[in-house]
């Protein structure tokens, strides 16, 4: 496959992918939809129908976790598209450092170092976990912008410019919010209904069960919003995936030249790959401030992490 080849076909990934998260969304709205409607109905007559909310609530958060993901596909693919553009206009070079020759590697052998350098690199900048949302590491948050290579944004308003990420996300995202709430009306009015009923015991089982769902919700919406930063302003849009795309490449060929480097300039096998990438992603992470000097060549260990570049 051909270079235009490829472009079209991640064209096309990204967005299938995109679109999808579009039919997931007002699906997700038409089921709320349904589901308000069987509650305004029943509800009135018997409060336990208003815990159908809780599904609603479960199933746009689950859309919105979704739509992150696909847009992170997206943005990985319009990544690599912008990375072969930036890269057709860099000179040959040798050595180490960015060759043209580079460019000869199929999408599935980049995908194969991309989620080993790629994955490093996230670790290194963001918190990650199950209990903690992907925000940036203080320690880099304290950075000048124009060090922040990873926050495009940051970098135009470090030159007096506007940054403009597009709103789309953000925007269909808003409406699954206001859905989420929407559905805790019925919830905490199971609750009143309870309580007017005289039936104490289930007002305050009701009303228990109300706040530690309602704080759920918080959480994640809250987790949905920092991702969506990183989506729009961090290391996952296409400005920072570019970037990352080009370390990969290199961080790739590093690692088969090391495998050479035990025999002849062939390559006897892919034995040993995973641990030389593994290597080649480790070392990034060492220099994850300075890629761009990184991506021209090995950085000496001695070299300041913290060197100022542009």
């Amino acid at each position: 496959m051909n270079e235009s080849e490829l472009v079209n076909a991640i064209r096309e990934e990204a967005r299938d992918v995109k679109q999808c998260f579009t039919s997931f969304t007002f699906q997700g709205i038409l089921f709320a939809s349904a589901v308000f409607g069987f509650i305004i109905k029943f509800q009135p007559k018997q409060p336990l129908v208003g815990i159908a909310s809780v599904l609603v609530v479960f199933i746009l958060l689950t859309i919105g976790r979704i739509g992150t993901y696909k847009y992170g596909t997206a943005n990985r693919n319009a990544g690599y598209e912008l990375h072969l553009y930036r890269t057709f206009r860099l000179a040959p070079g040798s050595g180490r450092g960015w060759r043209t020759t580079m460019r000869e590697i199929g999408w599935e052998e980049a995908m194969r170092a991309w989620r080993v350098v790629q994955g490093t690199v996230f670790e290194e900048l963001y918190d990650t976990g199950s209990l903690r949302p992907n925000r940036l590491r203080r320690e880099y948050r304290e950075l000048p912008k124009e060090e922040r290579w990873f926050e495009p944004r940051a970098l135009a308003e470090s030159g007096g410019a506007t940054y403009y990420p597009g709103s789309y996300l953000r925007t269909m995202l808003s409406i699954i919010y206001i859905m989420i709430a929407a559905a805790f009306v019925p919830f905490y009015w199971m609750t009143v209904q309870y309580h007017q009923r005289g039936d104490n015991a289930a007002a305050l089982a009701s009303l228990l069960m109300n706040v530690g769902i309602s704080i759920l919700a918080l959480v994640r919406c809250l987790h949905l919003n920092v991702r969506l930063g990183a989506l729009e302003q961090g290391l996952l849009s296409i400005h920072s995936c570019s970037i990352v795309w080009q370390a990969v490449i290199v961080a790739h060929f590093r690692a088969l030249d090391e495998l050479k480097s035990r025999g002849d300039d062939r390559l006897v096998s892919y034995r040993g790959y995973t641990a030389a990438l593994g290597r080649q992603a480790t070392d990034l992470k060492r220099h994850v401030l300075r890629i761009h000097q990184w991506i021209e060549g090995p950085i000496a260990a001695t070299t300041a992490q913290n060197a100022t570049f542009s």
